[in-house]
């Protein structure tokens, strides 16, 4: 556009000029110099005109620019917010899930599993368990697990205070890695079953009650774990928190696998 502009008054400018010379030819045989004279001014008025219409163009195009970038960055945001609308909304569907299996589940294993499942599942979660709150004090047993070594089983104890979940059971805050490879003295580095680098570990917390540990690791995909998961596993973990509270969850379950 600015081109164009500029263009025009170029063709404007080369026509005065032209007329101005023929003039000024005249001139010297006809000596009309008011004639010469005016149009000198008028070709001054069209580079004036020119430089100004010039300016004005600039001014529009730096507008436009500005325009496309923040429709651009308005996109993006669009998109950010939907993806943020459909993650909340699989939430309230597990959420809802959760309530359901609770009503109807009678048998502690069936449920303990079931919470797991709905959790594993919707982070994308190959490898995942629950740790209940055992008898003995200070310690954590093995509700349920899936992708573990074969050679760890359910009742499987662990002190808290030892580990990543007895940390976390110890200072009842979330625990998020991005990258293992970050923290070269980390524990996980050690097991075999661990491939991501990525990990959740977080403490299921009621009335001020710590009930268990959720741990999620190894996301489909080699994905990794970000803030806006840990976010979702807080929504979640409140619910199954309150499930395994209202269901005597750890007692049931201890009973049945001898993890006393």
């Amino acid at each position: 556009m600015t081109q164009r502009v500029h263009g025009e008054y170029l063709r404007k400018l080369g026509v005065l000029e032209k007329q101005l010379t023929q003039a000024q030819d005249a001139g010297r045989d006809t000596v009309d110099a008011a004639r010469a004279v005016a149009l000198e001014r008028e070709a001054a008025k069209a580079t004036e005109e020119a430089r100004k219409a010039l300016r004005r163009a600039e001014a529009v195009e730096h507008q436009v620019v500005a325009a496309v970038g923040q429709l651009e960055q308005a996109h993006i945001e669009l998109h950010r917010r939907s993806e943020a609308l459909r993650q909340k909304t699989r939430t309230l569907y597990l959420i809802e899930r959760v309530l359901a299996l609770d009503a109807k589940a009678i048998d502690p294993r069936e449920l303990v599993d079931g919470l797991l499942a709905l959790v594993g599942d919707d982070m994308q979660a190959q490898r995942c368990s629950l740790m209940l709150r055992a008898r003995e004090p200070e310690t954590l047993y093995l509700a349920a697990a899936r992708g573990l070594s074969p050679n760890v089983v359910d009742g499987v104890r662990i002190k808290i205070g030892v580990g990543v979940a007895g940390k976390v059971a110890q200072t009842r805050e979330p625990l998020i890695v991005h990258d293992v490879a970050e923290a070269q003295t980390h524990p996980l580095l050690r097991d075999q079953f661990f491939t991501t680098g990525s990990f959740i570990s977080f403490p299921l917390v009621y009335h001020g009650e710590l009930l268990g540990v959720l741990n999620l690791t190894n996301r489909a995909r080699s994905g990794i774990f970000v803030e806006e998961d840990l976010e979702r596993v807080r929504a979640l973990a409140l619910v199954v928190s309150l499930v395994a509270s209202h269901a005597r969850l750890a007692e049931r379950l201890a009973e049945t696998i001898g993890a006393r």
